[in-house]
């Protein structure tokens, strides 16, 4: 699979510090997609893969992240949200309305 670069870049005035989790998904999306050329492709402030973000140790290691970076912003990256977005919404203090489920 080819990944395109459709980075946006955001205005310069912005704040926010987003970090990008990717989960390899036991495989199933490491298996498909070449996260580490993605990984390139991200213009963020903090970025990292993972086995699996739904596991408990995980969310641990997420929290660590989003508080020692200070994050404002995440995007995360793993399975359909119709299986885990209330996993997700479980381990943070996520704000439901500004979410984006694609």
């Amino acid at each position: 699979m080819t990944i395109k670069n459709t980075n946006t870049d955001f205005d310069d005035d912005s704040m926010d510090k987003i970090g990008v989790f990717i989960c390899q998904c036991g495989g199933n999306v490491s298996d498909n997609i070449d996260i580490n050329e993605l990984k390139s492709l991200i213009n963020a402030d903090y970025i990292d893969q993972f086995e699996n973000l739904c596991s408990l140790n995980c969310s641990k290691n997420m929290t660590e992240a989003i508080v020692e970076e200070e994050l404002d912003r995440l995007v995360v990256a793993a399975c359909s949200p119709l299986t885990h977005l209330k996993t997700f919404q479980s381990y943070f203090w996520l704000n439901t309305n500004l979410l984006y489920n694609q």
